[in-house]
């Protein structure tokens, strides 16, 4: 069973106004695979867990009734086809542990972390949590 830990929440941000340009998003993934345009930090906190895919959306399952929406860097991809993850240079699949320092947030806005992809509509926003350093 995993564990989360929270210290607090970020607020993402970058001088490009958050935009990418269209081969981006096409190289790195679907629309709806939600990416930050701010700078990456994996100091403020840890969460780990399983790796799930329900429907449109990626999830970090600690352990049971408990999900949490990550939100990747900009240069991160996945494919819902193979279920494969890179994130900073590290590759993980759906079905794996996945461990990320990073810091999260209860009932967040999404308006308010400067997302240059949005997630699906159908996914839970309840609990999400701002990717920062993996292993």
């Amino acid at each position: 069973m995993g564990m989360a830990v929270f210290l607090g929440a970020t607020s993402c941000g970058n001088g490009d106004g958050g935009a990418a340009p269209d081969w981006f998003l096409r190289y790195n993934g679907p629309d709806w695979f939600p990416r930050y345009g701010g700078e990456v930090n994996g100091d403020d906190a840890l969460l780990y867990g399983t790796l799930e895919l329900q429907g449109r959306c990626l999830y970090v399952t600690p352990g049971p009734g408990e999900r949490y929406l990550p939100i990747f860097p900009r240069d991160s991809s996945f494919s819902p086809a193979t279920g494969r993850l890179v994130v900073l240079g590290k590759t993980f699949h759906v079905g794996q542990q996945f461990r990320s320092g990073g810091s999260g947030r209860y009932g967040v806005e999404l308006e308010r972390l400067n997302l240059i992809t949005q997630p699906d509509p159908s996914c839970s926003t309840t609990h999400v949590w701002i990717v920062g350093a993996v292993n």
